[in-house]
């Protein structure tokens, strides 16, 4: 008899939970709803937290849930930020990247207490490590985000500059943001003209996804060694700079640099230094 009741409990429970819908306060729960509470006289209560115990969740999940003590809001993650049922504005992540500069560099020595501060904003709480290079220098910095207001982060140089002009220093974050450094050259080169804008390509383009190890190699007559530095006109979220030092005369290779994140797929003219050249970029995988 105990045997034949346990059976029928056991198909009981079974053939509940199988229907994948539950209702509290309701035997009819909808259609639509995994879970349906109905009630006249009481409520639904989520977990009550401070903004500190908030962004001390370890990776919050999409769609979580809680009422902000701190605020008296009730909040959701959205995947990137908390989104606030009280009449305030989410704030998106972003970085600004000229909040304070410090330092010099010079072609051909060692940087030394040089840096960057940006400031972040919106950003989830965790760890964070930030660089951008450019012409044999590396603004970097590590550490953790404390919370989704705004911390300004301090960048430090490292390394030794190649060629002389202006850096333009791009952030490997998303959203990205870059920023502009003097680099204190020393005699300029010149050329009679470029000879070939063609002579080797290196590296490959990817919609959407951030330039690395890019180049473009093209020839030129020199007729006065030292640095030279030009700057392209941003093309499809790509910049190119021409950079680097000539140590002879003749005929001699210059280096082209290709950085940022392409928009479209498909072919891209650029121009710079008298030079035209053609790069395909790729489809986004």
């Amino acid at each position: 008899m105990f045997l034949k009741k346990y059976l029928i409990v056991t198909f009981l429970l079974l053939t509940l939970f199988s229907n994948a819908q539950i209702g509290i306060g309701t035997p009819k729960p909808s259609s639509d709803a995994a879970l349906e509470i109905k009630s006249s006289t009481k409520g639904f209560l989520p977990p009550r937290l401070t903004t500190a115990e908030r962004d001390a969740i370890p990776s919050p999940s999409l769609g979580l849930v809680i009422y902000n003590t701190t605020k008296n809001c009730l909040e959701w993650y959205n995947g990137t930020i908390w989104y606030s049922g009280c009449n305030t504005t989410a704030v998106a992540p972003s970085f600004l990247c000229s909040t304070a500069t410090s330092g010099t560099m010079t072609q051909g020595q060692a940087v030394s207490g040089v840096t960057q501060t940006i400031t972040a904003t919106g950003m989830s709480p965790g760890p964070f490590n930030i660089s951008a290079t450019y012409d044999g220098v590396t603004f970097s910095a590590s550490g953790t985000y404390t919370g989704a207001g705004s911390q300004n982060i301090v960048l430090t140089a490292s390394g030794t500059p190649v060629g002389g002009g202006t850096g333009t220093y791009v952030l490997n974050t998303t959203p990205s943001c870059s920023f502009d450094r003097p680099i204190t050259g020393t005699t300029t080169a010149t050329t009679s003209g470029v000879t070939t804008c063609n002579f080797a390509s290196n590296g490959t383009l990817t919609q959407g996804q951030p330039i690395t190890n890019a180049t473009q190699i093209i020839k030129a007559n020199v007729t006065k060694i030292g640095t030279y530095y030009l700057k392209g006109t941003a093309v499809n979220g790509i910049l190119s700079e021409l950079t680097g030092t000539f140590t002879a005369l003749g005929s001699q290779e210059m280096t082209i640099r290709l950085s940022g994140t392409p928009i479209n797929s498909g072919p891209t003219n650029f121009s710079i230094g008298g030079c035209t050249f053609t790069r395909t970029v790729a489809p986004a995988p």
